[in-house]
């Protein structure tokens, strides 16, 4: 049980600090209605529907994956806790 919580734990760390990917996205519809997305416009008639976030300093990005860390490590004690049928109430 051990085992399988501490893969659960170290997946979900990996999962938190992996790079997540952005593109501009852009739109165009034809003369039939169609609407077509591209993140690459090969026609002038293609326009920009979402801005892609500015990017992040590396000071900003650590602080972003520790926050992460933080709600990863409340999540999972409170998954434990709960699995283990432990009620901090009561024990208050």
């Amino acid at each position: 049980m051990g085992r399988i919580i501490l893969a659960l734990f170290s997946l979900l760390i990996v999962l938190a600090l992996s790079q997540d990917g952005r593109a501009q996205i852009y739109e165009y519809i034809d003369k039939n209605g169609v609407m077509h997305f591209t993140d690459n416009p090969t026609d002038s008639n293609y326009r920009a529907i979402s801005e892609p976030e500015p990017e992040m300093s590396e000071r900003d990005k650590l602080k972003a994956k520790i926050e992460n860390l933080k709600l990863l490590y409340l999540c999972w004690v409170s998954d434990y806790l709960q699995l283990t049928g432990f009620d901090f109430f009561r024990t208050v």
